[in-house]
């Protein structure tokens, strides 16, 4: 399970690949999961490369729509939870300031599991850096770290 900066857990499939998408073809492909930065290929300057049109973008580029609503939903579910905690320290007999929780945006539960679906693509250039893109995909697949096509 990949867990984005905030520790909101994103699913794998069985391979250990996280879904992204192009956020220039919008289309979706998975990218095999480091656990840690030291098992990572480290990205080019201009970040990774869509394998079906050869764009380029910055890590915090490639979640899908589902990922991004997940994580809108978790961040303001935390947020209230946070203010919450704060704002009920006022809450003290006789003291002037009382806090009441409104109405709050349900916490998510989790994400949907992630199906094992795509086809494997494995690059000659960047062997520990294979993705799964579109079974019908019949044209150039770009590699995600130098965008060379396998």
């Amino acid at each position: 399970m990949l867990e984005t900066m905030a520790k909101v857990p994103i699913p794998l499939d069985r391979d250990g690949f996280v879904r992204r998408a192009c956020s220039a073809c919008k289309r979706e492909f998975k990218w095999l999961y480091a656990a840690s930065p030291n098992e990572a290929t480290e990205p080019d300057a201009r970040g990774f490369c869509c394998p079906y049109c050869a764009k380029w973008a910055q890590l915090e580029n490639w979640f899908t729509e589902a990922q991004i609503a997940f994580l809108k939903q978790a961040g303001l579910a935390a947020v209230a939870d946070e203010i919450d905690e704060t704002f009920s320290q006022f809450n003290k007999p006789g003291g002037v300031l009382k806090y009441t929780p409104a109405d709050r945006p349900p916490a998510p539960k989790e994400m949907a599991p992630e199906p094992n679906d795509m086809r494997r693509v494995d690059f000659r250039c960047h062997p520990d850096d294979p993705l799964k893109v579109i079974e019908e995909w019949d044209k150039a697949i770009h590699c995600l770290i130098c965008g060379s096509t396998a």
